[in-house]
């Protein structure tokens, strides 16, 4: 689910909101700045809505799976633990991966 966590996100949205959110992202930068004064029907700026959503989602799937929680930190994707579950195994990992090595 993390990984598909844009593709989770959106289909949250209608199919107009949608193709609003993928535009911008090849979109240049007025056509940016437009998408990103576009409002939800429920009065929110769309594409902050949407961020909003992702980074709730992603925060979301960190709580539930400690071990994914620590993977992201290992390799640098986030810069902390949310859970103590989630310290505690990214520790015993960094202890585990100490002195490996890797050859090309």
């Amino acid at each position: 689910p993390y990984r598909n966590a844009r593709v989770v996100v959106l289909n949250r949205y209608s199919s107009e909101e949608q193709i609003l959110i993928q535009e911008y992202s090849n979109a240049n930068s007025l056509r940016r700045a437009e998408i990103r004064e576009i409002e939800t029907e429920g009065g929110k700026k769309l594409y902050s809505s949407f961020q909003g959503d992702l980074r709730n989602f992603h925060r979301n799937q960190r709580v539930l799976d400690y071990e994914m929680d620590a993977w992201l930190r290992v390799f640098g994707k986030v810069d902390s633990s949310l859970t103590p579950q989630a310290e505690e195994f990214f520790r015993s990992l960094m202890q585990e991966l100490q002195g490996v090595t890797t050859t090309l």
